[in-house]
C-alpha cells in the first residue's frame, strides 16, 4: 500500500456541507484558530469517537472550547457526511430495504475468519484516508485487535485492505472480499480492549492483556508481501499465519509495561493535542503515556500513577473532556470518578492536580459494576453512564454534570443479567439544540429479562427524562441474551421521499433469540430517524454469538461504500470480522 504521510502534528478536518472550506487547524491547546487550505484529509474512527460527543451548540464560548479538540473536526466530517468534490459524495441513492415485510434473505457481505473475537463490549477501528474522494481500496483499511493470545498460528492484530468489495465481485474494489495487509502476533497476551488510531492513519495504539499489561504503539509494514525472503510472509498471510513486527518486515512495535496487574477493560485514550495516552490497569490505577504518535512513546512518572479506587477495582476506560480538561473513569464496584488535569483546578482538600477528586458518584446502591467507558457530551458538559445492575434489580442509564452532580437516573426495566454497553445519541441531539433529540438503550422487556430497545428525552436545560419516552421494543426473544453496543450514523445519502435529507440508523446485536423462531445471534437495523422505530429496518442477519462493537465508515454512493464492520462474539473459536452495507445489512 502506497499511503502518503500527511503531517501528524496537523489536525485533519472535517469538509464543511454546503460550500463551506476545508480546514485544517494547527494543533494549539491554548486556541481554536484554524486555517482554511485545500488538503487531503483522513479521518480515523476508533473506540474514542463513541464516548464523546460535539452537540451543536448557539452559545460562541463553547463552540471555542469544543473545537480544541481534533475529535471535534472528525464528528463534523463523520456528521455532516459531505466534502465539496468528489463523485462519491454527491447524488441520491434509493433507500435498500423493505419498511414493512420482513423476508427471510440470504446473507451477502465479506466474512473472514480471525479465529479469536474482539472482546465483548470493544471495537475495531477504521480509517479513511481521504474523505473528499472515492473511497480507496488501497488506504483504507481496519484493524481488527483480538482477544486471544498470539502465537505462531494465531495472530492478535489484523488490518484489512481492499473492504469495498462483496463475494459477487460486484463492489467498488476488484474482488469478492478484503487482502489481509498484515497480520501480526504481537505478544503471548490477547487485546482485550479495544485499538486507537493516529491522526494520520500510520500507527495504531493498544493494550496487551497480561501481567504485567503491555501498551503498545505499531507502526506497521505497509508493503505487504512481496520480496519476502523464502517463503516466509512479511506481514501474514492470515489469522493463523502471522508474522512478528520487525522480523523479515519495517513493522515497528514500541511496547511499555506498566501497572502490576493485567488490564481487563481500559482501552488507552490518545489526547491528540498533548501527544499523550491515559489508561486504566486493573490495580485501580490511572497511568500516562507520554509521546504516543509524534515522538518516543515513555512512561510517566510521578505524580502517575493516580489511584483512581483504592480497593484495587478494575477500570473502565479513560474518556477525557476537552473542555474541563476532565478525565472521567468507572470501576468495578459501579463507581464514576474524575480526574482534574489542569493546574487552577485543584481537587477538594486543595489537592493540587493531577487528583483524583473525592468527589465522585455511585451508580449503585450495592456495588455493581460498570462494564463499559462512560459518554461525555462536551457542549452541554454532562456524563452518561449504563449500568446492568444498580443493587436494586435495574437496568439503569445514569446522567450528571461535569462535577458529578446534578444526578439523573432512568430506569429501564430490571432483570439485566448480561452486561451493560453504551447507548447512542440521535442525529436530532446532535444538531437540533438543547431538548431536541433522544437517547437510545438496550434494557430489558417488563415482563422478564429478554433484552429490549428504550428511548430516552431530554428537557430544554439538557437534564435527561427519567422515565423513558419509548419503549421496551424486544430487541431478542431469550432472556439473559445482552445487545452489544448501539451505534447511531446518519447517512445524508440514504434518501426516499420519507427521508428526503437522509436517514438515520441505529445498529446493534443480540447474543442469542434473534427472533421468537431464531435462537441464533444477529445484528438489527433500526430507522430513528422520525422517532421511536416500531421494528426492524430489514431483516436481521445472523451473526454468530451476536457481535462486538459496530463501527460505521462512509456515506459514500459507491456499490459496497457504505459499511458496517464488527467481528462476530463465537466461541472459544470461530470468530470472523464481518463487512455489511449500512443500509440494507448486505
Amino acid at each position: 500500500m502506497k499511503r502518503r504521510h500527511v503531517g501528524v502534528s496537523k489536525l485533519f478536518l472535517a469538509g464543511e456541507v454546503l460550500g463551506c472550506l476545508l480546514l485544517v487547524a494547527q494543533v494549539n491547546v491554548a486556541r481554536a484558530q484554524t486555517e482554511a487550505v485545500s488538503a487531503v484529509i483522513g479521518l480515523p474512527d476508533d473506540w474514542t469517537h463513541r464516548h464523546v460527543l460535539f452537540p451543536d451548540s448557539l452559545f460562541p464560548e463553547v463552540r471555542e472550547a469544543v473545537q480544541r479538540d481534533p475529535r471535534y473536526w472528525l464528528h463534523q466530517a463523520r456528521r455532516k457526511g459531505e466534502a465539496p468534490v468528489g463523485p462519491a459524495w454527491s447524488g441520491e441513492i434509493p433507500f435498500r430495504g423493505d419498511r414493512s415485510k420482513k423476508k427471510k434473505r440470504t446473507k451477502a457481505d465479506w466474512s473472514v475468519s480471525l479465529g479469536k473475537p474482539i472482546a465483548a463490549g470493544m471495537y475495531p477501528a477504521k480509517f479513511t484516508f481521504n474523505v473528499n474522494a472515492a473511497p480507496s481500496c488501497s488506504d483504507d483499511y481496519v484493524v481488527f485487535a483480538l482477544n486471544g493470545a498470539g502465537s505462531s498460528s494465531q495472530a492478535n492484530v489484523v488490518g484489512f485492505t481492499n473492504l469495498y468489495t462483496n463475494p459477487g465481485g460486484t463492489g467498488f474494489c476488484l474482488g469478492t472480499g478484503p487482502t489481509f495487509q498484515w497480520a501480526y502476533n504481537v505478544g503471548s497476551g490477547p487485546i482485550s480492549t479495544s485499538p486507537v488510531l493516529s491522526l494520520d492513519g500510520t500507527k495504531v495504539a493498544f493494550v496487551e492483556h497480561k501481567d504485567p499489561p503491555v501498551f503498545h504503539v505499531l507502526t506497521p509494514d505497509l508493503s505487504g508481501n512481496a520480496g519476502c525472503p523464502g517463503a516466509t510472509p512479511c506481514n501474514g498471510t492470515d489469522a493463523t499465519h502471522p508474522a512478528v513486527p520487525g522480523t523479515h518486515n519495517s513493522a515497528v512495535d514500541v511496547r511499555i509495561s506498566y501497572g502490576a496487574t493485567g488490564d481487563s477493560r481500559s482501552p488507552p485514550w490518545v489526547d491528540y493535542v498533548n501527544d499523550v495516552a491515559y489508561v486504566g490497569a486493573d490495580d485501580g490505577k490511572l497511568y500516562k503515556i507520554t509521546g504516543v504518535f509524534l515522538g518516543t512513546p515513555t512512561l510517566a512518572g510521578a505524580p502517575w500513577p493516580l489511584t483512581v479506587s483504592t480497593t484495587g477495582k478494575v477500570l473502565t476506560g479513560p474518556v477525557l473532556d476537552s473542555v474541563t480538561n476532565r478525565i472521567f473513569i468507572g470501576d468495578s464496584r459501579g463507581v464514576l470518578s474524575f480526574v482534574r488535569l489542569s493546574a487552577s483546578d485543584q481537587c477538594t482538600g486543595a489537592i493540587a492536580p493531577p487528583c483524583v477528586d473525592s468527589t465522585t458518584i455511585s451508580t449503585s446502591t450495592g456495588g455493581h459494576e460498570l462494564n463499559h467507558a462512560p459518554i461525555v457530551d462536551s457542549t452541554s458538559g454532562r456524563v452518561f453512564v449504563f449500568q446492568r445492575d444498580n443493587g436494586q434489580g435495574d437496568f439503569t442509564v445514569t446522567q450528571a454534570d461535569t462535577t458529578l452532580g446534578s444526578v439523573v437516573i432512568a430506569n429501564t426495566s430490571s432483570n439485566q443479567s448480561a452486561p451493560a454497553w453504551i447507548g447512542a445519541f440521535d442525529h436530532g441531539y446532535l444538531t437540533g439544540g438543547p431538548g431536541s433529540g433522544h437517547l437510545y438503550a438496550c434494557g430489558t422487556t417488563a415482563a422478564g429479562s429478554n433484552p429490549a430497545l428504550y428511548q430516552l428525552s431530554f428537557n430544554m436545560d439538557t437534564t435527561m427524562n427519567p422515565v423513558p419516552s419509548g419503549g421496551p421494543t424486544p430487541l431478542g426473544f431469550t432472556g439473559g441474551k445482552g445487545c452489544s453496543p448501539l451505534t447511531a450514523f446518519f447517512n445524508p445519502n440514504v434518501t426516499d421521499i420519507l427521508h428526503p435529507t437522509g436517514t438515520d440508523f441505529l445498529f446493534v446485536s443480540v447474543q442469542g433469540g434473534c427472533t421468537a423462531s431464531d435462537n441464533n445471534g444477529c445484528v438489527k437495523s433500526f430507522d430513528i430517524t422520525n422517532g421511536f422505530p416500531i421494528g426492524v429496518l430489514v431483516s436481521p442477519v445472523d451473526e454468530a454469538g451476536g457481535t462486538s462493537g459496530i463501527i460505521v465508515d462512509n456515506v459514500s454512493t459507491v456499490s459496497q461504500g457504505s459499511s458496517i464492520y464488527f467481528s462476530t462474539q463465537a466461541t472459544p473459536t470461530g470468530a470472523s470480522a464481518v463487512k455489511l452495507t449500512q443500509s440494507g445489512l448486505q
